[in-house]
C-alpha cells in the first residue's frame, strides 16, 4: 500500500491541507520540517485514518470531535482508494462521496499491521528512535535482539551490537584484568 496524498481536511491546527506523493523510483517520501510545522501532526492523522481516532484524540483544539476528518487516496496493488475518516463510534470509515465505506478494504490493505506495528515500521520520531534504542538495550538476548532487528529492518544490529561490546570489553569493564587496555594504562600511570 502506498499512499498518493494524504488530507487533512480537519485536523488539530490544519484545515484543507493536502500532501501529495508523487510516485517515483526510489518511491520513499521523507516529510521533515521546522518544530511545530506538523510534522508529528500529520503522521497521527495517518493513523487515525488508517486505525481510527482513539477515544480521545489531542488533535480537536480547533474543531470539534465531530468536525474531525482526514482523507487519502492510497493504491495497493493496482487498485486505487479514496477514503476518508471522521471521529465516532461506528461507520467512521467513509468515501471520497461521503458514503459509508467497508472497513475491511482498509484492513486488507494493511495486510494484518495493528496501530503500533504500522508506527515502528514507517513512522521515524525523536521519540521513537530513544524507544527503539532502549528496547535494544533491554534486549539482552539473543531472541530479543533478533525480533528487535526482524521488527526494524535493521539487519546485523545484532553482529554489530557484539563486536561493540567485545571491544568495549576489551578496554574497560567493572572487574580489573590485566589485558584491558585501560587496567594498563591506569596501572602504567599509577607506576
Amino acid at each position: 500500500m502506498r499512499f498518493v496524498s494524504l488530507a487533512l481536511e480537519r485536523y488539530g491546527h490544519f484545515e484543507d491541507c493536502e500532501l501529495s506523493f508523487r510516485s517515483g523510483v526510489p518511491d520513499l517520501h521523507i516529510v521533515y520540517g521546522a518544530n511545530e510545522a506538523g510534522k508529528t501532526t500529520a503522521m497521527a492523522a495517518v493513523s487515525d485514518l488508517l486505525f481510527g481516532f482513539p477515544t480521545r484524540s489531542p488533535y480537536n483544539f480547533v474543531y470539534d470531535y465531530s468536525l474531525l476528518r482526514v482523507g487519502a487516496v492510497l493504491e495497493d496493488g493496482g487498485r486505487t482508494l479514496g477514503c476518508r475518516r471522521k471521529k465516532g463510534t461506528s461507520g467512521t470509515p467513509i468515501g471520497a462521496d461521503d458514503g459509508a465505506l467497508d472497513e475491511g478494504v482498509l484492513l486488507a490493505m494493511l495486510r494484518g499491521q495493528t496501530r503500533e506495528t504500522f508506527g515502528l515500521s514507517f513512522s521515524l520520531s525523536q521519540e521513537g528512535l530513544r524507544a527503539g534504542g532502549r528496547a535494544m538495550v533491554a534486549a539482552q538476548d539473543d531472541l530479543g535482539r533478533a525480533l528487535f532487528a526482524a521488527g526494524s529492518g535493521l539487519t546485523g544490529v545484532s553482529d554489530e551490537l557484539s563486536r561493540l561490546e567485545e571491544e568495549a570489553d576489551a578496554i574497560w569493564a567493572p572487574r580489573a584484568s590485566g589485558k584491558r587496555s585501560f587496567t594498563v594504562a591506569q596501572r602504567d600511570l599509577e607506576a
